[in-house]
C-alpha cells in the first residue's frame, strides 16, 4: 500500500488530512529534518513522516477515521476528490513544492489503483482484515503520544476556557456590567432627587421654558422671566424631593398695580409644571390666564397666601413647604431651635397655631398677618409645615433650602435631649444674621447687585440648564469672563490709515 498526497487549503484555517475523501484532523512537529504529522483524534495510532523533500518515508494508516458525517457530505469536496482520481489515481506529485501545512493524502493500493477500491468504504470497523480495537492496542512512538497529549490538553483547556470563564474575566464582566448599569441609571426613569447621586435616573425631562416667541405678546413686561423662575423652583423642589402630592403651592406677585399673581394649576405633579402652564389669578382667586392646562387653582390654599401678599407689599414669592421633617418640626412645642447656621441666616421663625385649611375668615386672617409681623419671612403652620417668603424667588427658595436643612438637623438631635443642646445665644445670633445679609468679599467687584440667595440660585440654574431642562434664566453674572478690548499697538495699525 502506498501514499499519495496533494496540497489542500482548509476553508476554516485549520490543517486537515483527507484519507478516502474522510476528513481528519492533524497535528505537526519538526524534529530531524523529518514532519511529523500525527492524528489528533483520539485513542487513535496513526501518523506520517516526511523528509525535507516532502516525501513520505514513514507512515501508520490504514483505515479511514470518521469524525463529522455532515462535512463528508459535502458536494464541493466529494466532487474535487473525484475529478483528481478520475484523472489520475496513482499519480505522485511529487515535484509540487507545498506552501503551506495544509495536504490532502489519498489511500490507495500499488496492485488495484481503481476508482472502486479507492470509494470502497469499510464495513464494521474492519479494515484489512485488522479491527479497530486491534489498531488502537498497537504502539506508536512516545514522542509522537506525547506530542499528541499535549495537544489534546490544550484543547482541553481551550474548550473549559470557552464554557467557563476564568474569575479575573468575571471580574471584567463585573465591571463591564457596572458601567453599563451607571449609563442605564443615567437614563433610567424618574425619581431624581440632589443628593451624592445628583441627576441620576434622569429621563427625558420637560423642559421649563417652553414659551414660544408668539406667546410672549400676551404676556406683561417681565412675565416671561418671572414664569421662567417659578417653574425653576418647581423642578428645584420635584428634584430635592421636598414635594408632597399635588397639593402643594407656591404663588409670586407678577405685579402690585393691577396685583396679579402666578400660582401652579391644582392637578400637575410639581415636575410637569412649565413657565406656560402657570396659572394668573387676582387677589380674590379668579382665574384671569388660563395658562396651558384646563386645571384651576387650590383656592383655600390660595387665600393663605393672598392674606400675606395682601398683608406685606414687600413680600414676592411665597412657598409652601410641607416635607415630613418641616412638618414634624412645626408639630414641636419649642418649635425650630437655633442650633446651626442654617437655623440663623432665615431670621426670627414665627409661629402660627391651629391653622386648619379651609375657607380663612377675617379673624383668621387678621391672626396670621399679627403672627408673621412685619419683618419675619419664615412662619411655621403649627402641624401644616411652614410658609418661606422672599422679597424675591431667589430669597424665597434660600429660605426653604436652609429650612429644611435646620429641620433635619434639629430631628437628628432630638433624640439626645433638649437640656443637652448648645444652643447659639442673641449675640452670635446677630452676628450670623448680618453677615448673610452682605454679600462676600470676593463679589464686590460685581457691577450688578447682589440679592439674597441669588448667587445659589444662579449656580442651581446652570445646574438645570446643563442637564438639558431649558430654564429660560437670564444670568445676572455670567461664568465666563470676557477679555476686556486692549489698546491697539501703532505697529498694527497700516502706514495707509490715518
Amino acid at each position: 500500500m502506498s501514499l499519495t498526497y496533494e496540497k489542500m487549503l482548509s476553508e476554516k484555517g485549520r490543517p486537515l488530512l483527507v484519507v478516502r475523501g474522510l476528513k481528519f484532523g492533524w497535528h505537526k512537529k519538526l524534529a530531524n529534518n523529518l514532519q511529523r504529522w500525527v492524528c489528533t483524534q483520539r485513542n487513535c495510532r496513526c501518523y506520517l513522516k516526511l523528509n525535507s523533500q516532502n516525501v513520505i518515508v514513514e507512515s501508520n494508516i490504514s483505515h479511514n477515521h470518521v469524525i463529522d458525517k455532515k462535512k463528508l457530505e459535502r458536494e464541493k469536496l466529494n466532487n474535487s476528490l473525484k475529478r483528481k482520481v478520475d484523472e489520475d489515481p496513482t499519480v505522485y506529485p511529487s515535484k509540487l513544492q507545498p506552501t503551506g501545512e495544509f495536504f490532502q493524502v489519498l489511500l490507495t493500493e500499488e496492485k488495484d489503483t481503481s476508482q472502486h477500491e479507492l470509494a470502497k468504504p469499510h464495513t464494521n470497523g474492519v479494515v484489512n482484515g485488522i479491527t479497530e480495537e486491534e489498531e488502537k492496542s498497537k504502539k506508536r512512538p512516545a514522542d509522537i503520544d506525547a506530542n499528541i497529549n499535549k495537544t489534546d490538553r490544550g484543547k482541553e483547556v481551550l474548550k473549559m476556557t470557552e464554557i467557563e470563564p476564568s474569575p479575573e474575566a468575571e471580574k471584567d464582566d463585573s465591571g463591564c456590567v457596572d458601567l453599563l448599569q451607571q449609563k442605564s441609571d443615567m437614563l433610567g426613569g424618574q425619581g431624581v432627587r440632589f443628593n451624592s447621586n445628583i441627576f441620576k435616573n434622569l429621563n427625558c425631562v420637560v423642559p421649563i421654558n417652553d414659551i414660544r416667541g408668539g406667546d410672549v405678546t400676551g404676556y406683561l413686561p417681565g412675565e416671561k422671566q418671572l414664569r421662567c423662575k417659578l417653574a425653576s423652583v418647581f423642578r428645584l423642589l420635584d428634584l430635592y424631593g421636598w414635594t408632597q402630592g399635588v397639593g402643594g403651592q407656591i404663588s409670586a406677585r407678577l405685579n402690585q398695580d393691577q396685583e396679579h399673581f402666578l400660582v401652579n394649576p391644582y392637578g400637575l405633579l410639581y415636575h410637569e409644571i412649565t413657565a406656560s402652564s402657570l396659572v394668573k389669578v387676582n387677589m380674590q382667586g379668579e382665574v384671569v390666564d388660563q395658562g396651558t392646562t384646563n386645571f384651576g387653582i387650590h383656592l383655600s390654599e390660595f387665600q393663605l397666601h393672598s392674606t400675606i401678599h395682601a398683608a406685606r407689599p414687600d413680600i414676592t414669592c411665597i412657598i409652601h413647604i410641607t416635607t415630613p421633617t418641616v412638618t414634624a418640626v412645626s408639630s414641636l412645642k419649642c418649635g425650630l431651635l437655633p442650633i446651626g447656621n442654617e437655623s440663623i441666616v432665615i431670621g426670627d421663625v414665627s409661629t402660627h397655631h391651629q391653622f386648619i385649611g379651609d375657607a380663612i375668615e377675617p379673624e383668621e386672617r387678621e391672626k396670621i398677618t399679627r403672627n408673621l409681623g412685619p419683618i419675619n419671612k419664615v412662619m411655621l403652620l403649627t402641624n401644616r409645615g411652614a410658609l418661606c417668603c422672599g422679597e424675591t424667588i431667589e430669597e424665597a427658595f434660600y429660605n426653604v433650602y436652609n429650612t429644611v436643612v435646620a429641620c433635619k438637623t434639629q430631628l437628628k438631635l432630638m433624640p439626645m435631649g433638649i437640656d443637652n443642646l448648645t444652643l447659639i445665644n442673641d449675640e452670635n445670633k446677630k452676628i450670623i444674621y448680618d453677615a448673610s445679609r452682605k454679600s462676600p468679599a470676593s463679589i464686590k467687584k460685581l457691577k450688578k447687585r447682589w440679592h439674597i440667595g441669588g448667587t445659589e440660585f444662579e449656580a442651581l440654574m446652570r445646574l438645570l440648564d446643563n442637564a438639558g431642562f431649558r430654564t429660560g434664566y437670564s444670568y445676572r453674572n455670567q461664568l465666563i469672563e470676557s477679555k476686556p478690548s486692549r489698546a491697539k499697538n501703532n505697529a498694527e495699525i497700516p502706514s495707509t490709515v490715518g
